[in-house]
């Protein structure tokens, strides 16, 4: 008896065979036959499984198929996929049922997870399921995939651009009323509550919250990484970082909030984060390397401030471009900023505040690193340079 699917909303079948066509390309370049993609972000771009995700098993020619634990995937996985087979078992089993079916012994195997990406410098594919795969398939070559599925997810659809954008418009939700909220006597919790109220009531699914802390201006060090029942207090920061999704795809953006009186430095800081975009909107064009992003990642301005400018890929989980703290050139490869690049854009500010005599830095007119104004938003390159989706709330300098 067939599983009855929750209801979810399907991509086009144009957007199957585009996707199905790229990555049978790049496997055809690359020499691989079989493709076995672990992860859930890329087992649900070639499939759309929506639920309970688990491996892809995507041959050059003949069937894909999609392993599930209990096979709800919901609907609209069998909108692309005839062959949705639950495990029954342990994953490696299901993966090794069908490999024996495609006769992957003595045939070239490409593995998602086997080589390292950005996101992840060591590979995450389970040790145990490779050595087991080893095992069974002696005579099989194996090389790593998750490169090949980087170049597939690279560049977005216009019918995934849609799906980003309709998760953009449930994060403006969240921090339009993470402004109306964040005002002096609430507690982070209350604000936390409206974000993800907000966020769900505008039709976002599945709403998180990396970051949503309260401090004070005076210490921006102490922000917590979550809510901790803290009031926000005058002349106080609160930090909110917000992605919403749609069929999966994220928009995620990053609004610090102040509450006056505000501190001198931190509006030259706003004023350094303004430039910042203006300055960003020039030099994110098509053609642009990514190591040239990144070697031009940190920036000096008005003496002692710095401004760090990071990419975040915005999709389905894992998506390149990624360009931030500890990404290697290597790691960033030889990629350029392409019409359909989908990322947070993230700048942060760091600056020098003199601390008078008796605080914990010793002497009087010592130096301590400050850091604030760290707004964030998706955003989507076009023509011979990138829009901007996300308008980081309203950009307030003070409530």
């Amino acid at each position: 008896m067939a599983l009855a699917q929750p209801p979810t909303p399907s991509f086009s079948l144009h957007e199957r065979d585009r996707r199905w066509h790229l990555v049978r390309t790049l496997m055809e370049s690359a020499g691989i036959e079989i493709l076995v993609v672990t992860g859930e972000p890329d087992s649900r771009y070639l499939t759309q499984m929506a639920f309970d995700v688990g491996p892809t098993i995507f041959p050059l020619d003949g069937a894909v198929t999609a392993l599930s634990g209990e096979g709800r995937v919901g609907s609209a996985a069998f909108h692309w996929v005839d062959d949705v087979r639950p495990r029954g078992g342990r994953w490696t089993e299901a993966i090794v049922a069908r490999l024996e079916e495609l006769g992957a012994d003595r045939r070239i195997v490409g593995v998602v997870g086997l080589d390292r990406t950005p996101h992840h410098p060591s590979g995450d594919l389970n040790y145990h399921t490779f050595i087991a795969l080893r095992e069974v398939f002696s005579h099989t070559r194996w090389v790593g995939a998750s490169e090949l599925m980087q170049d597939a997810r690279y560049v977005k659809s216009d019918e995934e651009i849609r799906c980003i954008e309709e998760a953009a418009r449930a994060v403006d939700a969240g921090l339009a009323a993470a402004q109306t909220h964040a005002r002096p006597g609430a507690t982070d919790r209350e604000i936390y509550g409206e974000v993800v109220l907000a966020v769900s009531r505008a039709g976002g699914d599945r709403p998180s919250m990396p970051l949503l802390g309260v401090t004070s201006l005076n210490d921006p060090g102490d922000l917590p990484p979550e809510p901790i029942g803290r009031k926000l207090g005058t002349g106080g920061l609160c930090t909110v970082d917000v992605a919403a999704h749609c069929r999966g795809y994220q928009a995620r953006a990053i609004q610090p909030i102040v509450t006056e009186p505000i501190p001198p430095d931190w509006k030259v800081a706003w004023n350094a984060i303004e430039e910042g975009w203006e300055q960003s909107q020039k030099d994110l064009r098509p053609g642009v390397t990514l190591r040239q992003i990144a070697a031009e990642s940190s920036s000096s301005w008005g003496g002692s401030y710095t401004i760090r400018r990071e990419l975040v890929g915005q999709g389905l989980g894992d998506d390149p471009p990624l360009v931030t703290v500890g990404v290697t050139d290597r790691e960033i490869g030889d990629r350029t900023v392409q019409e359909g690049n989908c990322f947070m854009l993230k700048l942060t500010v760091e600056w020098e505040e003199a601390r008078p005599q008796g605080t914990r830095d010793k002497g009087q007119g010592t130096r301590d690193k400050g850091q604030g104004s760290v707004p964030a938003q998706t955003t989507v390159v076009t023509g011979d340079k990138y829009r901007l989706r996300r308008a980081c709330g309203q950009r307030k300098r003070g409530v």
